[in-house]
């Protein structure tokens, strides 16, 4: 497992800003110690629970702010998407472990793009030009990457999907790192693997421990936030659904403001709550602890 242990204290906090900022923030990320600045991640993360939302309909309503992906239910629209009854295949992408795992995450996006568009490229000579699919990233437990990619296209061989997974003219992988299955044309199965892929360590990709001030968190985690990587998309073709609601955000609330109102009372200590917001007992090691989830 690719684990992280420091102290908060030894953290440059001047840089987060700067992180955060869309332009002077991609500059910083390709010119700067990836490591070393992906540990402000946990600061950046506790920096955004200082408040949560509070909604209005017909009543007050407090919902617990997170980041989307720590949400299981996130993804939840992909079951109301109109996938057509085509025939399917998955293909995983994987990475050699000779490829170093900060230059890995800092690229993994580059390297998808160039992968589709040499895909898309091929199709069109082909004189198909509607190519469905989907890609989900997963994380495997010594921190590497590795993609699925759910699609829909006309016969092509898997000597060729290779030929098209590299940097350059280097391979991405070995020959047997790519690998090619057919799913067929049940719909709810393709929206099954989806969810799979996405929901099952969703929650365990973004969590965190901090005790004492000391982190323990997983390098992968901090390069996914610090090189902003996507870990999910689908074609154009396909639209996302939307789903209309009467509660309109009418602000933002002190959270341990929210705390003091709705659970002093149960004699919850602010830490233990805190906690409950960050760590998702993604380490085997750690206690459980209260959560809101």
């Amino acid at each position: 497992m690719d684990l992280l242990e420091y102290s908060l204290n030894e953290l440059d906090t001047d840089f987060l800003d700067v992180l955060t900022s869309e332009w002077q923030g991609r500059q910083v990320r390709l010119s700067h110690n990836a490591v070393q600045l992906a540990k402000l991640y946990p600061v950046w993360y506790l920096q955004k629970l200082q408040k949560v939302p509070v909604f209005f309909n017909g009543k007050y309503a407090v919902r617990p702010i997170r980041l989307r992906y720590f949400s299981k239910t996130y993804y939840s629209w992909i079951k109301h998407i109109n996938i057509p009854a085509l025939n399917w295949v998955l293909i995983t992408l994987t990475l050699s472990r000779s490829w170093d795992l900060t230059y890995v995450w800092a690229n993994i996006g580059f390297w998808l793009s160039d992968f589709f568009q040499r895909f898309r490229a091929y199709l069109r000579k082909k004189g198909y030009k509607n190519f469905r699919y989907f890609w989900v990233i997963e994380v495997h437990e010594d921190g590497y990457p590795h993609v699925h990619i759910l699609a829909s296209f006309p016969f092509v061989s898997i000597e060729r999907i290779y030929s098209w997974w590299r940097s350059f003219s280097s391979n991405l992988s070995a020959f047997q790192g790519v690998d090619v299955k057919f799913i067929g044309r049940d719909t709810e199965k393709i929206k099954a693997y989806l969810l799979k892929y996405l929901v099952k360590s969703a929650h365990k990709y973004w969590a965190f421990s901090l005790r004492d001030n000391k982190v323990r968190v997983r390098l992968s985690t901090c390069l996914m936030w610090y090189f902003r990587v996507r870990l999910f998309s689908m074609s154009r073709n396909f639209i996302r659904p939307s789903f209309s609601s009467s509660s309109s955000l009418l602000g933002w609330l002190n959270l341990y403001d929210f705390y003091r109102v709705y659970f002093l009372t149960f004699s919850i200590p602010f830490s233990e709550f805190f906690k409950g917001f960050y760590d998702c007992v993604g380490f085997e090691r750690d206690p459980p602890f209260f959560s809101l989830s």
